[in-house]
């Protein structure tokens, strides 16, 4: 399974001419400087992650010679997509908000789309609307104890998914967004991801997804195996 890194996931990020030096460090510094990711990969596929001065991603290269490249014009992040010839295919455009955090985003090759975020207290992701040709398609995150629990979606006021997720308590988040420098998608969960499964309005699930972990010498994530029925999803993780 390929899993290229033409995020996010999303989620990229001196940012803002009035971004203060201690928030800037908030969202886009580790709270470990040693975690910080720069090599992913799984067992046909692997992505290669460059970084500024500030923690800010600016380059994601993939094996299969595709990339993500990431520029930071005032109050703005812009991520361009280019294809394994070299050609670019799609830039995305983030505006910010005073604080550092993406509050819309729009798309070069698409007129019509455009999707707003808004955050909690916490500056973790809240709500994302977005408007693609007309339809408006909403993400709501609902959070326990410092994680988002749930994800419910919604197409033109239909639900259409819910995803649920656990936490392991006694481990922190170490790859999310700030160990990949997209520190603007907003504030991680506090804790490592435990199970996921997709919900559907019929009541229908598609099983749950359990992940462990394995950590390197100074108790960095190494590795994540996500197993789900006969199904295993395996990502590497280097410093």
């Amino acid at each position: 399974m390929k899993k290229y890194f033409v995020c996010i996931v999303a989620v990229a990020s001196a940012f803002l001419c009035s971004c203060k030096k201690d928030s800037l460090g908030t969202l886009y510094g580790p709270a470990d400087p040693n975690i910080r990711i720069k090599s992913i990969w799984g067992s046909s596929w692997s992505t290669n992650l460059t970084y500024d001065g500030t923690g800010r991603i600016t380059l994601a290269s993939n094996s299969d010679a595709s990339r993500v490249e990431y520029e930071y014009p005032n109050s703005l992040v812009k991520q361009k997509n280019f294809n394994t010839a070299g050609v670019l295919t799609e830039t995305y455009t983030y505006e910010l908000g005073p604080d550092g955090l993406a509050v819309k985003q729009t798309r070069m090759t698409d007129p019509g789309f455009s999707a707003f975020y808004s955050y909690n207290n916490e500056k973790q992701p809240l709500k994302m609307v977005t408007n693609i040709s007309g339809t408006v398609q909403i993400e709501d995150f609902f959070y326990s104890n410092g994680n988002c629990d749930s994800a419910r979606f919604t197409n033109d006021g239909n639900w259409t998914l819910t995803i649920k997720w656990t936490y392991y308590t006694d481990k922190a988040e170490q790859v999310g967004f700030r160990a990949y420098g997209r520190g603007f998608r907003g504030k991680d969960n506090i804790n490592l991801l435990k199970t996921e499964e997709y919900v559907h309005p019929d009541g229908s699930s598609n099983g749950v997804t359990n992940y462990t972990y394995e950590f390197d010498a100074l108790q960095r994530v190494s590795k994540q195996t996500g197993v789900r029925g006969a199904n295993v999803y395996i990502t590497n993780y280097s410093y």
